[in-house]
Parts: structure tokens; sequence; C-alpha cells
């Protein structure tokens, strides 16, 4: 990773804001179908929410605080 993908000040791709959004359950019923719809016509952001599903996958396998 690069300084500038570390950066808090960094911008946010609103695909992945959409895709974190869905993951947590987020949208309504008219923003669920639209994304759906979306990641069964774009194979990039299909891959996408594959690498953020791993990394939530592998956070809540991690153990809560002590």
């Amino acid at each position: 990773m690069t300084d500038a993908e570390l950066a808090d000040d960094a911008p946010v791709d609103p695909d992945d804001e959409r895709l974190v959004a869905y993951l947590d359950g987020e949208h309504d019923r008219s923003e669920r179908a639209d994304l759906e719809t979306r990641l069964v016509e774009d194979e990039t952001l299909r891959s996408r929410l594959q690498q953020l599903q791993t990394g939530w996958d592998m956070l809540s396998e991690l153990e809560g605080p002590a």
C-alpha cells in the first residue's frame, strides 16, 4: 500500500461505501436491489465485494476485548 492509500484524508471510493453498507445490511430494499443488479452486471464490483467480505470474515474471527 502507498502512503496515499493509508492517509486519513484519502478519498473513499463511493462504491466501497455502498458495498460496506450492503455488507452491514444498511440499504433499504430499493438500494439493495439496485446494487445487486450492478453486481450481476459488473465483475469488478463483484470482485471488490468479495474482497470486502473476506475482510469482514477475518474481523469476525478476531477475539473481542479481554
